[in-house]
Order: structure tokens, then sequence, then C-alpha cells
């Protein structure tokens, strides 16, 4: 019997990491998930993939404070977990860590890489792999300088208590579109699975997707992203503002993301959706839309469905029409988006100005 661990932090990781595991183990296997406060609902999502008995143990930890530390307490508890690191992980888990030959990662912070130490500590051996979170994954390079792998690293050769972190794979959908080489293996997620009445049934019952029924049922479904919840400041209001007077205030809806706290769209007289965690992708999993028109700057939503189910709803991306770009759109991501065009071709409009859209 093989063990393995799976760390999610947003909705989108829920879903691929309940693939991995179909791809990875076996039903006699004993696999546990790890399920961060870093998305809104969480807490109820995870007392749902509970419910479900997909994985063998579910625990849902709060680490959002050891990510962006709030005021001088914070950091101190961050600096004590840096240094305390096992035993701040079995209190953040509820109990002693168990022993696993595998953990599935995708976040990059302090948190997973203090876990996989903690688990390699006495030399145990455990297998580390990556998987994909959408097109950030492609289109940014992941480096083993990053900070908090970096800091970890320095730690755990400086206490003599284990060599540096190793990646053992990086799973992705499609290995072609990566825009950076990694001496670690490559590996391929399988998209069939997706198929498979017990993984439809999983990602209906955590996300509750029955009850998006009667809903997003407008002619054009706008997708907000997270730049503004990031801290970043761009004039896409402005240019939805223009778009839904073009389009019809009553034909439109707008997908408030799932990291968002505030409605920004409250004035513009259009049906809401607000961030319960439910994914997008997961709603194309167990409903069929025709005669919709997706509408995002750079959406995740529109490009990460593609990726994971295949999906080739019309969609226009509007990214080319900000004043002023968050930094992520920069040349790689051009580049990662002409690769994903050529193999995704059916239904992406990248128009340079609003006068091109619809």
């Amino acid at each position: 019997m093989k063990t393995g661990i799976i760390i999610c932090s947003t909705p989108y990781q829920i879903m691929v990491g309940a693939l991995l595991k179909k791809q990875c183990f076996t039903n006699e296997d004993k696999v546990d998930l790890i399920l961060t406060d870093t998305f809104n609902n969480y807490e109820e999502i995870g007392k749902r993939i509970r419910a479900t008995k997909y994985y063998y143990n579910v625990h849902i930890v709060k680490i959002k404070h050891l990510i962006i530390p709030n005021g001088l307490k914070e950091t101190f508890i961050k600096g004590y977990f840096f240094l305390f690191y096992k035993k701040e992980i079995e209190k953040i888990l509820g109990g002693a860590l168990e022993e696993y030959d595998e953990v599935y990662f995708n976040s990059e912070e302090m948190f997973t890489y203090n876990l996989i130490s903690a688990l390699r500590a006495g030399y145990h051996k455990v297998n580390v792999y990556r998987y994909e979170e959408g097109y950030s994954s492609y289109s940014l390079e992941y480096s083993s300088s990053h900070k908090s792998e970096r800091l970890v690293n320095i730690r755990n050769k400086l206490f003599k208590t284990q060599d540096s972190i190793k990646i053992n794979g990086f799973y992705v959908f499609e290995p072609d579109l990566l825009l950076f080489q990694y001496d670690y293996p490559i590996l391929k997620i399988k998209r069939s699975y997706i198929a498979e009445k017990s993984y439809i049934n999983f990602i209906s019952n955590v996300f509750c997707t029955d009850k998006t029924a009667k809903t997003y049922n407008k002619k054009y479904i706008i997708f907000e992203e997270s730049f503004v919840t990031d801290g970043f400041k761009i004039d896409d209001l402005e240019m939805y503002s223009k778009l839904i007077e073009k389009m019809g205030s009553n034909n439109v809806s707008v997908k408030i993301h799932p990291r968002s706290n505030v409605n920004r769209f409250s004035e513009l007289n259009v049906d809401i959706h607000v961030a319960e965690g439910i994914p997008w992708e997961a709603i194309l999993l167990t409903r069929k839309f025709e005669n919709i028109t997706l509408i995002a700057l750079a959406s995740g939503s529109v490009i990460n469905s593609r990726l994971l189910t295949g999906d080739s709803t019309k969609a226009y991306l509007l990214y080319k029409c900000l004043k002023k770009r968050p930094p992520i759109l920069d040349e790689n991501f051009e580049k990662f988006l002409t690769k994903f065009c050529e193999k995704y071709h059916d239904g992406i409009v990248i128009p340079k100005n609003l006068g091109d859209v619809i």
C-alpha cells in the first residue's frame, strides 16, 4: 500500500488534485488531503470533501497568516513556525505527523516546504511532485531560488538536518506548452479520468454545482479576475461598463473571483454570482451551455477550462484593451497564449480595442 498527501489551496487545485489521486494511486492506497484557508468558503468545501470519503483524511488548515503576516505578532508566529517547523506542522494538522511516500503540491509558500522538510526529517524517503494550476504554471518559471524554498533549504543545511528539497516530477495537462525546461521529469495529467462518474460526482458534491442549474443563463458571462485582490490597479471596471452598455445589462452576468471579498460590480445593474468557491470548470462538468459568450481579461476560467476539460466555448480575452496590464501578463504570457491558441484555437478572440468585441 502506498501513502500520499495532496495539498490544495484553490478550487482549481481541488479539481486537479482529485484527478491525480485517480491517476497516481489505487483504491487500496491511503491518500490524505490538506486544504488551506486561501479562498472563500474553504471550510464548507472542506466539510463536503470529508463527507464524500474520497480521501482517507482531510485536514482543513489555517495558514494565510503564515503567507502574509499582519502585524508584529503574526510576523513572530511565522518566524517561530520557521524555526520549530515539525512541532508547528503537527499543531496545525492536529496530531502527530504521519509518514507519506508521496507529496503533491502547487503553491510555493513556507507551509508547503516546511511540511516536506518535516516529512523528510530522519531521512524518510518521500517523493515530491508539483502539479499545475492553469496558465501561470506554463508562463511563469518555477525556481528553487523561490524565497520560501531557499530559506528552508538554508535552514536545513545550517542545522544539518537534511539535504535541499528535491522535486521528483511536474504534472501538467499539456507538457508541450511549457515555456521553460526543468531538470526533473515533466509528467502528463490524464484527462480521461474526468469522464468517470465517481470523479464527476465528487466534484458535483464538493462544489454543489446543482445550485447553478438556474443561474448563468445570460448571453454573456464576465469573469472577474484576482488582479485587484492581489493589489494591482487596472481599469477593467471602466472597460466592462462600456461593454455592458453595448450588450445590454439584462444580457450580462458576472462571476466574482473566488478570492474576492468585495463586489466591485454592484452598480452595473447585472446579475452577480458571488464568490462561493464554485469554479467555472466544475460547472462545465455538470452542465451543457449553448449560445453563450465568455468575456475576461485573461481569466483562468477561460484558459484553464480548456486545459482541464477541453471546453471550446466562444471567449473574448480583453487584456490588450487595458491601459496598463498587471505584471503577470508579460511577454512570457504572450508567448504561452500564442502556443495555447495554436492548440486550442476554437472560439478564442483577443481584440486590441473594445470596438472589436461582440
